[in-house]
């Protein structure tokens, strides 16, 4: 309306749409705000001032989240949504305000136009991503080897309740709020596939950014000095390696950025993707006891944005995945076979024990080989260590043989019973209830990741090699 004021424009929008929206009380708004993942810090004095036209907000993210929440409460009760352009107005807004009271705009960085142009380039359309590349090139795990009547590159996917805090993030992100978000969780429990799956709903222009050379945190160090355009979601997979151990001097340069980025609405929307390791967000959001405080800039970057991901899916979600994994084997072998739940452990362990069998040292290799052959062929499943002694040098060649150290069996042993992505190892050590041991240290072998080694074309399940020294299965452990 002609001789309005930007703030009371502003403030007419929004208390239009908090009327469609059944006018909810200040006090239901700010419980709202404290309820979003990370919180939105809002007071019932800011908003009613806001209302009135009497302030206007200087946070983004707030703003994002008071007209995403209002309009969404608006559709339910079936009111129409005005079609404005909240940030264009807020922006205009909070400019007519800053010069009312003689303040100055905060001094900017100089970006050029060559540091404009890189930035605007870097990473891949999200439009344009493509399913058969997550593994490859965004780190998500690859799921357990397809078998008959399997359908594209990753299993279906079953939503959790992580999944719906991050896709508001996302969500918020879309309609113009800078946010980021951390998934937590142990090894192979979902947490990179639930970001690419979130991520896939970002409107049109987003691409999605992965800093990887010459390093990790040198890559987004210097984006950040140069510019990081906006509408880019930046997927730091392994946080650590950015802002924690893994960055070395670069870790409180990169979260410093990350914080003055996020915090600056004229530099946004731009989203952050983040994944770690318990024990890794632990290290960087601690404060120390003694000693010098590592991780400060760190530990305000990520402070109220965890999302944790459970290491296993319960019973409700479980049902869910029954319905659908008629549709996919994949995921009805992992309900058949997975161990406690551990449903994305299973699909993705199956492919990276096999890697690491492939990859194994000759001693290691020889003596799974060794413990493969007593459970195919001896019925054995709690494997002896007396045996795998006695019987894992049959399975090396003489040249093998020969280059082995003196400890090779002990390191062999270590290889083979080492946890992987998640999972147990090839072997894993059979842990005796008190009073029920022999004294006899016993072994499981991975019978699922087997039986995927045998299906596996060209990879057959082994022979034992007709070397010089055999051993047989009855023979007297080594002492």
């Amino acid at each position: 309306m002609k001789g309005r004021t930007a703030a009371q424009e502003f403030a007419g929008v929004l208390g239009n749409l908090h009327l469609k929206a059944g006018k909810p009380t200040l006090d239901a708004l700010v419980r709202a705000g404290r309820q979003q993942v990370p919180t939105v810090s809002l007071s019932t004095s800011s908003l009613g001032d806001w209302l009135k036209g009497e302030s206007v907000p200087s946070n983004r993210a707030a703003v994002g989240f008071l007209f995403g929440h209002l309009m969404a409460l608006a559709r339910r009760r079936g009111e129409p949504v005005p079609d404005v352009s909240w940030i264009k107005l807020w922006e205009e807004a909070r400019t007519e305000k800053r010069a009312l009271r003689g303040g100055r705009p905060p001094r900017r960085r100089v970006v050029t136009s060559e540091s404009l142009a890189a930035s605007a380039g870097r990473g891949t359309l999200v439009s344009a991503l493509q399913a058969a590349d997550a593994c490859s090139d965004w780190e998500v795990h690859p799921s357990a080897v397809a078998t008959s009547g399997s359908k594209g590159a990753l299993p279906l996917y079953v939503r959790r309740a992580h999944d719906a805090a991050v896709r508001q993030v996302v969500a918020q992100a879309g309609a113009g709020a800078s946010g980021m978000v951390v998934l937590v969780g142990g090894s192979s429990s979902g947490k990179t596939r639930a970001c690419w799956e979130a991520v896939q709903e970002l409107p049109a222009g987003w691409r999605l950014w992965h800093p990887l050379a010459p390093t990790p945190a040198k890559a987004l160090a210097g984006a950040l000095e140069e510019g990081v355009a906006p509408r880019t979601a930046i997927w730091l997979n392994e946080l650590q390696r950015y802002v924690g151990e893994g960055a070395g001097e670069e870790a409180e340069r990169v979260a410093a950025g990350l914080r003055a980025l996020l915090q600056d609405p004229e530099r946004g929307p731009v989203l952050v993707l983040a994944t770690v390791w318990p024990e890794h967000w632990t290290a960087m959001t601690d404060r120390p006891f003694m000693g010098a405080d590592r991780y400060p800039q760190a530990r305000e970057l990520l402070a109220g944005r965890a999302i944790h991901v459970p290491s296993s899916f319960d019973e409700a979600v479980r049902d869910d995945i029954r319905a659908v994994s008629a549709h996919d084997p994949r995921l009805a072998e992992a309900m058949e076979r997975a161990a406690d739940g551990q449903i994305t452990q299973y699909l993705a362990g199956a492919p990276a024990l096999t890697d690491r069998y492939r990859t194994a040292p000759p001693g290691a290799a020889a003596l799974v080989r060794a413990a493969m052959d007593l459970s195919r062929l001896g019925g054995l499943s709690r494997i002896p260590q007396g045996f795998l002694e006695a019987a894992a040098d049959g399975y090396l060649s003489d040249c093998e043989y020969d280059a082995l150290g003196k400890d090779w069996f002990e390191q062999a042993l270590a290889y083979a019973v080492t946890p992987f992505r998640g999972v147990r190892g090839m072997l894993s050590p059979v842990r005796t209830r008190p009073g029920a041991s022999d004294g006899t240290a016993r072994f499981l072998l991975a019978d699922y990741w087997t039986r995927r080694v045998a299906r596996s074309a060209g990879t057959p399940l082994p022979r034992r090699r007709s070397g010089r020294r055999h051993a047989s299965i009855s023979a007297s452990p080594r002492h």
